[in-house]
């Protein structure tokens, strides 16, 4: 790939953080209702619709910053970022078999992590913003903005990002796959930190009437710490899995590419743990279809599909709670 480490550095800045913010600047600023003191941290429907809005607003900035980076900048072609338009009917099809396919395994996976979290840990999984907004009392034209950016907007923007840009570079260096593991390890402290910072001091100091070293401490340490114990544990099933199917001609720096990038796509989500655990099988998938086909398009379809299952499961419920049914 003609990009290089800092233009992806570049690229994964303007995508997942200077855009966002721009986008939900300019959204605050012609927004007419402005969040007063009790809505700071708090999620209202005014609130849901403004960070809504701002996804949609930016996802042209963030699209345009990759074409930008990898192609003006870098040098790219729209091939090599698996923009590949002909054949668009097989693509098509080969993302609806796959989804067939993927989803019935990822929905059995989270339900037996939920379960073991709910089960072992005695702990209530958490939610996604998206499952947030969709307990709110929303409108139609509300449901709309959640169907554009669930559906439409965010499945383009990640796999663009993660198997056009980065699974390819991550595939072809000898260390990509460790970096990518490493930048999941940063991901994880960085969305985290404050609440594994937090379980730490509890547990040593103590916090709200628990002595320090109690069980209950420690129970809350080792949940929070699992999501960064998840990506460290992986490590020796990365490098096995490498070694693995090295030997069916495909070259190890490619399988620890896939293995790498899918779990840095897992770990974007852990701050909703456990969801990170199923959405690693998707990813896994996602990027072999990518690696198999040299192209996104069968990949947009399958996390399109896929992501439509959950947004089908919230608009039932909320009809449901709608007609007065549990």
């Amino acid at each position: 790939m003609p990009w290089t480490g800092w233009q992806i550095s570049l690229a994964v800045f303007s995508v997942l953080l200077l855009c966002p913010v721009l986008a939900s600047r300019f959204v605050s600023a012609v927004s007419s209702e402005a969040p007063n003191d009790d809505q700071i941290g708090a999620l209202t429907l005014a609130g849901a619709r403004r960070e809504l809005c701002a996804e949609i607003a930016g996802f042209p900035l963030q699209v345009a910053s990759i074409l930008f980076i990898c192609i003006a900048l870098a040098g790219g072609r729209p091939y090599q970022l698996g923009l590949v338009g002909k054949g668009a009917a097989r693509w098509f099809v080969l993302g609806w078999l796959f989804w067939l396919a993927v989803t019935p395994p990822a929905l059995a996976i989270n339900s037996l992590a939920e379960w073991a979290y709910e089960g072992v840990l005695q702990t209530s999984p958490e939610k996604h913003p998206i499952e947030l907004i969709g307990h709110l009392p929303l409108q139609l034209s509300d449901w709309l903005l959640v169907f554009v950016v669930a559906v439409l907007l965010a499945p383009i923007l990640e796999e663009l990002l993660f198997r056009g840009v980065l699974q390819p570079w991550f595939a072809t260096r000898r260390r990509g796959g460790d970096i990518a593991i490493a930048a999941s390890c940063f991901l994880v402290l960085l969305l985290r930190g404050k609440k594994i910072g937090s379980a730490c001091l509890a547990l040593v100091l103590g916090s709200n009437g628990r002595p320090a070293w109690s069980h209950e401490a420690w129970k809350e340490m080792v949940i929070e710490a699992i999501p960064l114990l998840f990506v460290l544990l992986s490590y020796p099933v990365y490098h096995l899995a490498g070694r693995l199917f090295a030997r069916r001609s495909l070259r190890p720096e490619t399988i620890r590419g896939i293995f790498g990038t899918s779990m840095l796509f897992a770990m974007l989500h852990a701050s909703v743990w456990p969801t990170p655990i199923p959405l690693l099988f998707l990813a896994l998938c996602l990027g072999y279809l990518a690696y198999r086909t040299q192209s996104v398009i069968p990949g947009i379809i399958l996390h399109s599909l896929f992501n439509s299952v959950a947004t089908l499961q919230l608009v039932l419920s909320w009809a449901n709670a709608a007609n007065g049914n549990s």
